[in-house]
């Protein structure tokens, strides 16, 4: 239930500001595509407003100096042909009345495409809407240049602009200009375009429909481009805009949302990773709290039941209840045997204390590890046999020397054997030997006991760690005791090797250098 808690915890943790996160992200997104729309807008608007007041004055000298010449001269023939070989693009010119019954029209003859005459006329009268607007407006005070196109796509170039003649003897007539729309955008549009080319964005001119643009100022098709508008003059035209990047701002858009799913991908994994970080630790100090409390309670009936045999059993050798002197000796046996057991469980608990608070001393000296456990075996012998183990020793032929602490080796060693007594079922067998492999000298404890499983001998180690088996738990322990010897053995450059199998029993090797003895005559 508590991991179930930690564990809920811990979601929260990092799902709620990944969310918070996430959510704010993409309402930023939103806000910000919303403000990069309104700033190309504004940009765009004021480069079609620029280009379109460039082409209006432009156009505007034109027709002023066509009417000049008309109101000068009376007749559109001579003037006419001096304003188109003066003005490039213009290739024809028309006034007429607003039946078109008086129509007067005149073309370059060396340029392309020629007009024909007719066609001319019959398709302004077939337009007698857009004739039908400009009066309208001529008669609420706005003058207004109406565009006409003769054909549409790329084939076709030829662009009309009409307006109403408001003074001199073609008062009220319509006048319209022809221009090859090729020699404009070339020659006109060209120019002024360019001059936005520093700016943050690519600009384009387009005609309808048509994918690549006639002028850009770089990179641009009519698909990528942000936004696109119209043209005054130009109907046919379209000014399209975008980022210098060359992205749309559905692309920056999309760009900008990628990088912040992988920022919030990188949040996430750094708030999953310090989760797991910080659920093993908790999982492991509560997990330590429980093994701390399982060592008081089993460290109190270790203490517990030494006690109260030295006790009771004094208690009635002082009362002298014993009737046979063999009674009585094996009375001595008991209180000794408890002592001993007594005194092993209190080294442990202050030296793993000492550890604890990196006090733990030792007197290193050369001593012969035959001889360690030769005087270990000699105290703890007797409890061996009488717990009904058969103990085989096997000491190597020569003497092993090592530097090391007497008294932490012979502690080592009984840890190792009171964990084969206490480990043992029906197969009470330990043997006890010394030897030397590459350099290295070892004492080995080897037992047919319960055995450790691969996965608990990865733990074996920790303190207060003890393996989750029927057998251990009914057996009272404080689990330091290997903890304690892998500490001895490493504070003496050595090492604890282990090999078990459940069932099988298990073989504890201490590793320690060994020092060569040099020869003497």
């Amino acid at each position: 239930m508590v991991n179930k808690k930690i564990i809920l915890i811990l979601v929260l943790i990092v799902s709620l500001p990944a969310l918070f996160y996430t959510a704010y992200e993409l309402s930023e997104l939103n806000e910000s595509e919303v403000i990069l729309t309104r700033i190309h807008n504004q940009k765009l608007n004021s480069i079609v407003f620029s280009i379109n007041q460039y082409s209006w004055d432009w156009y505007n000298k034109i027709k002023f100096k066509f009417l000049q010449d008309v109101y000068q001269k009376g007749d559109i023939k001579q003037p006419a042909s001096f304003v188109m070989q003066s003005t490039a693009g213009l290739d024809a010119v028309f006034i007429s009345d607003s039946l078109f019954t008086d129509f007067r029209f005149i073309q370059k003859t060396n340029t392309a495409p020629l007009l024909d005459r007719n066609l001319v006329l019959d398709t302004l009268k077939a337009e007698r809407n857009i004739i039908k607007r400009l009066y309208h407006r001529r008669s609420v005070g706005y003058a207004k240049i109406e565009p006409l196109l003769f054909a549409s796509g790329r084939d076709s170039r030829v662009l009309l602009l009409m307006f109403i003649i408001e003074e001199g003897e073609f008062s009220g007539s319509i006048a319209g200009l022809f221009f090859n729309a090729e020699n404009i955008t070339d020659n006109i549009l060209s120019a002024r375009l360019s001059s936005f080319s520093d700016q943050e964005v690519i600009i384009g001119l387009f005609e309808q429909d048509i994918e690549e643009p006639v002028i850009s100022t770089g990179a641009i098709s009519l698909s990528t481009a942000a936004i696109t508008k119209k043209l005054w003059l130009f109907p046919n035209h379209l000014l399209g805009i975008m980022s210098e990047q060359g992205s749309t701002i559905r692309d920056l858009m999309r760009n900008r949302l990628q990088r912040s799913i992988l920022l919030i991908s990188l949040l996430c994994l750094v708030l999953v990773f310090s989760a797991v970080i910080l659920y093993k630790n908790v999982y492991r100090e509560m997990e330590l709290a429980k093994m701390k409390s399982d060592f008081v309670s089993n460290v109190s009936h270790e203490l517990r039941t030494p006690l109260a045999l030295i006790r009771m059993f004094s208690e009635t050798l002082e009362m002298d209840r014993v009737p046979t002197e063999k009674k009585r000796r094996e009375y001595y046996k008991i209180i000794s045997k408890e002592t001993i057991r007594l005194t092993h469980l209190i080294n442990n608990i202050l030296d793993f204390s000492k550890m604890e608070a990196d006090k733990k001393q030792f007197h290193f000296r050369e001593i012969d590890l035959n001889e360690i456990v030769e005087q270990c075996l000699s105290l703890y012998k007797f409890h061996i046999e009488e717990k009904g183990f058969q103990l085989k020793v096997i000491l190597n032929s020569k003497p092993l020397f090592v530097n090391a602490d007497k008294e932490a080796l012979i502690e080592s060693l009984i840890n190792l054997l009171e964990n084969s007594i206490k480990y043992s079922r029906k197969r009470k067998h330990v043997t006890v030997s010394t030897g030397a492999v590459n350099g290295q000298a070892f004492i080995q404890v080897k037992d047919q006991g319960i055995g450790i499983s691969p996965k608990d001998q990865e733990r074996i180690f920790e303190k207060f760690y003890r393996v989750a088996d029927g057998l251990v738990h009914d057996t009272k322990g404080s689990g330091l005791g290997l903890s304690l010897v892998n500490f001895i053995i490493k504070a003496h450059g050595g090492s604890v090797q282990v090999k078990s199998a459940l069932g099988s029993g298990s073989s504890f090797r201490l590793v320690l250098p060994v020092i060569e003895k040099k020869a003497t005559n």
